[in-house]
């Protein structure tokens, strides 16, 4: 059986792209403070909502799928890095070759094995 490669966030390498958005919609557009909490939000994975997202300099941000701040608001110290690393549910995964996060969070390959972000079975 396979085993995950699982990653805690580390140090960031490259710089983070600015405006961007990511297609699970991780970087909400909603300002926050500590008056006003940031809002519940729907897990991209399986839909299910969950309480809110972290507040990260005024802005809410789903740290469970953000590669920039996977795991915590800091992106110097849990940002995932650039492709293939992705963030799931608060650590980074290389989506090239995990096979229960293979080419996209959840996406288990079970013992077929993950090759370039297809599972072995598909190949």
């Amino acid at each position: 059986m396979a085993a995950a490669t699982a990653l805690l966030p580390t140090v960031a390498l490259g710089t983070r792209s600015v405006g961007r958005r990511s297609r699970f919609l991780a970087t909400l557009d909603s300002s926050c403070s500590s008056e006003a909490p940031c809002p519940d939000i729907i897990e991209p994975v399986n839909g299910f909502p969950f309480p809110g997202a972290e507040c990260c300099d005024g802005v809410c941000v789903d740290t469970s799928f953000d590669a920039h701040h996977c795991g915590g608001c800091d992106p110097w110290y849990y940002g995932c890095g650039s492709w293939p690393w992705i963030c799931c549910y608060g650590y980074c995964f290389n989506s090239q070759n995990d096979s229960e996060n293979c080419g996209r969070c959840g996406n288990n390959c079970w013992d077929a094995g993950c090759f370039n972000g297809v599972c072995g079975y598909a190949v």
